[in-house]
C-alpha cells in the first residue's frame, strides 16, 4: 500500500490543447481473486422449522434440517477484487494575468457507513454493530492481504493558494486530490476465448471467467491538494 501522497507522483499535467482528464490513469493497482464465505439470514419460515424443537412435548428429529440450514445459509465463491488509487480533479479555476486568491477547497474524506457495509457483504464479513469502519479495515488485511482504510466520510475543508505570475496570460489551474477505488465481482459465467477441440478445453487458459460486478466503492483519502496549471491566451487578445 502506498502511505502518503508524495509517494504517487505528480497530478496529471494539462494538454497543450485543453484540459486534463477528471481522474488519473490508476497510480497504484492491485487485482487478486479470493474465495469467501458467504452468509445469509435465514427467512422466517426456516426461523419457524427450527424454532419448533422448543415446544414442549415435541419430538421431531431436527438434525437434518439443522444441518440443510447451514449449508443453505453459507458457502463460498471466488470473488475477484480490484484496487487502484488515483488523482482525482477536484476543480478547475482560471486566473486573470497577476491575480493571486486563496481558494477553499472542500473535500468528502472516508467512506458511508453504507458503502462500507455493502463492500463487508459482497466479501462475507460480519460487521454487525457499531465501528462498521475500523472492523472492515481490519478483516480486509485478513482476508486479501491488503491494508485499506475505512475510514467514516466526513467533511474537511483545505485552503490552497493560486497564483498567476504573468502579466500578460490567462492561467489555468486544476486541484487535484488522491483517491481510492474498490471494485468486488463474482463470476457470473465463462466463455470460450476461440474454438477448442475436447483435450484442448481441459488446458489451463481455454475459457475466461465473466466477472458481474457486485460492489463498487470510491473515496477520497486525505485532506492534501496538489494543483497543475497552464498559462493561455494573452489579455490582451480579442
Amino acid at each position: 500500500m502506498v502511505a502518503d501522497n508524495t509517494e504517487l507522483g505528480r497530478p496529471p499535467e494539462f494538454p497543450s490543447d485543453g484540459d486534463p482528464p477528471t481522474e488519473s490513469a490508476p497510480i497504484v493497482r492491485s487485482e487478486l481473486v479470493r474465495s469467501v464465505t458467504l452468509r445469509r439470514r435465514p427467512t422466517l419460515r426456516e426461523f419457524a422449522l427450527v424454532a419448533v424443537k422448543s415446544i414442549p412435548g415435541l419430538t421431531i428429529d431436527l438434525g437434518p434440517i439443522n444441518s440443510q440450514l447451514d449449508t443453505y445459509r453459507s458457502w463460498s465463491e471466488p470473488r475477484r477484487i480490484v484496487f487502484e488509487r488515483f488523482w482525482k480533479r477536484e476543480e478547475l479555476h482560471q486566473l486573470a494575468p497577476g491575480v493571486s486568491t486563496e481558494q477553499s477547497v472542500t473535500l468528502a474524506v472516508g467512506v458511508t457507513q453504507s458503502a462500507t457495509q455493502e463492500i463487508a457483504t459482497s466479501l462475507g464479513i460480519d460487521v454487525g454493530g457499531e465501528a462498521v469502519g475500523a472492523k472492515v479495515t481490519a478483516r480486509m488485511e485478513e482476508k486479501i492481504g491488503q491494508a485499506i482504510e475505512f475510514s467514516r466520510q466526513h467533511s474537511v475543508t483545505t485552503t490552497v493558494t493560486l497564483s498567476n505570475p504573468s502579466e500578460t496570460q490567462y492561467r489555468r489551474i486544476a486541484v487535484w486530490s488522491v483517491a481510492n477505488r474498490i471494485h468486488i465481482e463474482r463470476i457470473d459465467g465463462i466463455e470460450l476465448t476461440r474454438e477448442f477441440s475436447e483435450q484442448e478445453l481441459e488446458q489451463v487458459g481455454a475459457i475466461r471467467a465473466l466477472w458481474q460486478p457486485v460492489a463498487r466503492v470510491q473515496w477520497t483519502t486525505g485532506s492534501s491538494v496538489q494543483t497543475t496549471s497552464i498559462d493561455v491566451g494573452r489579455a490582451d487578445e480579442p
